[in-house]
């Protein structure tokens, strides 16, 4: 793909990554070992599905599986268990080798992407004719 990925600002914010943040909380205290306040786990969880996205922006197969089992996105993430904490309308563990990540050429595929750049053209050609009235 290209040099950037679609990132939302809300991402920090979502729902979902709030409760995976939860989720890796209670398994830390469970396990004796929860370290610092929600927030911490939150920014976690933000830059584990970060770097997964980043790293299926460049390997993803065009049916959204990518050749990375969970194991591996635990070393990857450097969250063990990580791909159990996504919903799963972000990942699905397909076996041992590959998961599925849903719509992930709808978001950050090529024809996404050149929808993004088009809108912030416009957006720039609409700021530039206001201004110039």
């Amino acid at each position: 793909m290209s040099g950037w990925i679609k990132l939302e600002k809300d991402l920090y914010t979502d729902p979902r990554i709030r409760r995976m943040a939860t989720a890796l909380q209670a398994r830390d205290a469970a396990n004796g070992g929860a370290h610092g306040s929600h927030l911490r786990y939150v920014a976690t969880c933000v830059g584990a599905v970060s770097i997964l996205w980043i790293t299926a922006d460049t390997h993803v197969q065009e049916d959204d599986l990518l050749a990375l089992g969970p194991a591996e996105i635990d070393q990857l993430t450097g969250i063990e268990g990580v791909c159990n904490l996504l919903p799963p309308e972000w990942l699905s563990v397909i076996d041992a080798y590959s998961v599925k990540l849903p719509g992930f050429h709808e978001h950050n595929g090529t024809v996404a992407k050149q929808r993004a750049m088009d809108a912030k053209r416009q957006q720039r050609h609409r700021t530039t004719a206001r201004r110039d009235r």
